[in-house]
């Protein structure tokens, strides 16, 4: 292997791992700002209190969220950035998660040409729990700041504990299989 392929190879590294951080980063924006939508009683003085940073901050993110997420959160000027912030993601995988349509194979077909490969399989998988995981601990945070009424605090509960069924059920199905 050559020294131009090996650069090659820790530059590409590199830049999933910066790209990695900055999705972290843009998906707990992401989840903060919407929750900043979803209440607007809470001034962006009294968010930015809780949050110990500036109310031009929690004012930008929302903001970003009013105007659809397009763009990053902010430019230099703390306004909302114009560039598209999606195409971001898509250097993070070598390609984009690949999907099956759902409907029924013919009875001539042969079903093993319409699952993905199992390599492939686990990089789609894992991806997803990665962001379900950053998520998590953007929620986490959020809720940590929050008021909420016990029936709202037991109505996410709720939905939390659901959510771990399905996936003990996805785990025991590769129990099986393994």
């Amino acid at each position: 292997m050559t020294l131009a392929a090996i650069v090659e190879m820790d530059e590409e590294r590199d830049r999933k791992t910066c790209v990695h951080l900055d999705l972290k980063v843009t998906g707990a924006n992401h989840e903060l700002a919407q929750w900043l939508l979803d209440h607007p009683r809470y001034s962006g003085r009294v968010v930015g209190e809780w949050l110990q940073c500036g109310h031009d901050r929690i004012n930008g993110l929302r903001n970003w969220a009013a105007g659809g997420f397009n763009g990053s959160p902010f430019d230099r000027n703390n306004k909302p950035d114009k560039r598209p912030r999606h195409d971001v993601a898509a250097p993070l995988r070598q390609s984009p998660l690949k999907s099956n349509d759902n409907s029924e194979p013919n009875e001539d077909d042969d079903i093993s040409e319409h699952i993905a490969a199992p390599a492939e399989i686990e990089e789609n998988v894992l991806y997803i729990i990665q962001r379900i995981n950053e998520n998590a601990k953007a929620s986490s945070k959020i809720l940590k700041a929050s008021a909420l009424d016990r029936e709202a605090a037991e109505r996410i509960s709720t939905a939390i504990e659901r959510m771990i069924q399905k996936w003990r059920s996805i785990q025991s199905t590769l129990a099986k299989k393994g």
